[in-house]
């Protein structure tokens, strides 16, 4: 036993009384779970920012009802024990915290049938047991977090969840210290993958705070106008920029049509709320935005639609009315500069900043309406976009991704050209010491619209999905697939609960592979956020 009950036992019901009430000492603690939550495998945690060398105690509880999960750190089935009721319940004693008021601390999720779709609670304290009572008993009182123990692979559904939407913009706005994200925001998003005159897209003004670490969505104060296919980039001071994008805008004598937008504004977490911004200098949609060294924002690409009013009635008209622009948003002026042209107009390419700062722009489809291979550097300091080279593979609206050893992987995408594009398996390495791309191991299934993260630090696997295997528009399930950087293997998982072309994933703070949202084939569904037990190298 690494841990043991506390007897007498301390009433959780004095805890939470104390904590609503304010008594409690100002200090709070953070806990930090990663490892995913794995039945059978150990979960690291993490607590901060303790009493220094007291004692740390942490409470396990249950969402069903008034029943609550105590789960010991060894694992074994002795140490399941079920509790009548939370309130009089108890801690379990973790150890002491260092002098610089941290403890860490491995659970294993015990593998047994109750922990499958159990929903673990866990909360971590200080207790001074020379007092007796009041609030000088209790200090630290950490965050809660939830766990959701799974095997190794398997998905398990969000507390919370979002209408279906594919085209949503977010950010990350605070991560752990192995870069799992704990708060995104997120933003808009239209009813289909692409719109066609046939069908109406309709877009929305909404946006969120997802709260990772309890799985739920916080509704924030809406946009000052409804978008989709625009970007949000967190600035250097936290605050969120979002650029750009499309919005329903009613029929004409064509059909159902979308108007692309200049408009910027910017989410602001102090004051909470989205504050207008001056326009950038052209509308653009399905856009890159990238946050240089500096603190400017970088904004390329993308399609301005037609006319005045910049309208869009289908995806073809989105890809004819590309441009091959660039502008600079500064955080000092809140103004545009244009920057340098890139060589070819560009819409479906995909940015990523190198340690040295420098952009590189890859792929996307051209003024002929082809998908190209074309590979573009863009430096700060220059007044110029400098073609540098070619993937193997034309692709475009492809999953590309910084490695930790400063490779960029792209895997899938779509080939072809505007009027016949088919999502593809291939995936490719550039490395930055030959300045070149060559090809990798094909993915298990074609993916287009899809997202590649890679593992928190400590699991180098990259994980792709959220995106669709059919032509544009369809939609047809959503396979986790896997990308080993070590020996370039790539593996098939499983196909998750439901539909997610085009949403949104993200590494969650605990180590899972979190996905929300996304286009299914009912428009403005209910999208269940899922996470997936992360796979293995």
């Amino acid at each position: 036993m690494f841990i043991s009950s506390v007897k007498p036992p301390i009433p959780l019901i004095l805890a939470w009384a104390l904590l609503a009430s304010g008594a409690l000492a100002q200090n709070r603690s953070s806990i930090d779970l990663y490892g995913g939550g794995l039945i059978g495998e150990t979960t690291w945690v993490d607590i901060d920012n303790l009493r220094p060398q007291m004692p740390v105690f942490a409470a396990f509880g249950s969402s069903g009802g008034h029943n609550a999960t105590l789960v010991n750190i060894s694992g074994d089935l002795d140490d399941l024990l079920w509790v009548r009721d939370l309130y009089q319940g108890r801690f379990f004693y973790l150890g002491e915290a260092d002098t610089s008021g941290a403890l860490s601390y491995n659970l294993i999720i015990p593998d047994v049938p109750e922990m499958e779709n159990a929903n673990l609670y866990i909360q971590a304290l200080t207790y001074d047991s020379s007092f007796s009572s009041g609030p000088d008993m209790f200090d630290s009182v950490s965050n809660l977090v939830l766990l959701k123990p799974s095997y190794e692979g398997e998905w398990r559904d969000h507390e919370e969840s979002l209408p279906a939407a594919a085209h949503q913009a977010y950010a990350i706005q605070m991560r752990t210290e192995r870069g799992g994200a704990t708060k995104v925001l997120i933003t808009g998003g239209g009813s289909a993958l692409f719109q066609e005159a046939a069908s109406k897209f309709e877009t929305t003004d909404q946006a969120y705070e997802w709260d990772t670490t309890l799985q739920m969505m916080n509704p924030l104060p809406n946009m000052h106008e409804e978008r989709a296919a625009h970007t949000a980039t967190q600035l250097q001071d936290g605050r969120i920029l979002i650029t750009g994008g499309m919005h329903y805008a009613g029929t004409d004598n064509a059909g159902y049509r979308t108007e692309v937008t200049d408009g910027v504004e910017i989410w602001n977490p102090e004051t909470w709320s989205f504050e207008q911004l001056p326009p950038m200098n052209e509308p653009r949609a399905f856009h890159q935005a990238v946050l240089l060294n500096d603190g400017r924002v970088l904004v390329l690409g993308g399609a301005t639609g037609w006319g005045t009013n910049h309208v869009l009635h289908a995806f073809d008209q989105t890809v004819a009315s590309a441009i091959r622009s660039t502008e600079i948003w500064n955080p000092t002026t809140f103004q545009w500069t244009q920057g340098p042209n890139m060589p070819t107009t560009n819409i479906g390419c995909r940015a990523v900043k190198d340690p040295a700062g420098a952009i590189l722009v890859a792929g996307g489809i051209n003024q002929q309406n082809q998908v190209h291979p074309l590979v573009f550097r863009f430096d700060p300091q220059a007044t110029y976009v400098q073609e540098v080279g070619q993937m193997k593979a034309p692709r475009a609206f492809f999953s590309m991704v910084l490695l930790r050893d400063n490779r960029v992987f792209v895997a899938g995408g779509y080939e072809g050209d505007a009027t016949n594009l088919f999502a593809i398996k291939s995936t490719e390495l550039f490395d930055p010491q030959f300045q070149a791309f060559e090809f990798s191991t094909p993915l298990p299934e074609a993916i287009a619209m899809g997202t590649a993260v890679q593992g928190i630090l400590g699991n180098n696997m990259v994980y792709i999905t959220g995106g669709t295997n059919e032509n544009v528009g369809l939609v047809s399930g959503t396979t986790m697939m896997t990308f080993n950087p070590g020996n370039e293997s790539t593996a098939s998982g499983r196909t998750s609960n439901q539909d997610h072309g085009g949403g949104i994933v993200i590494m969650v703070g605990n180590g899972a592979v979190g996905v929300v949202t996304g286009a299914g084939s009912t428009p403005w569904g209910q999208a269940e956020g899922e996470s997936m037990a992360p796979m293995g190298d």
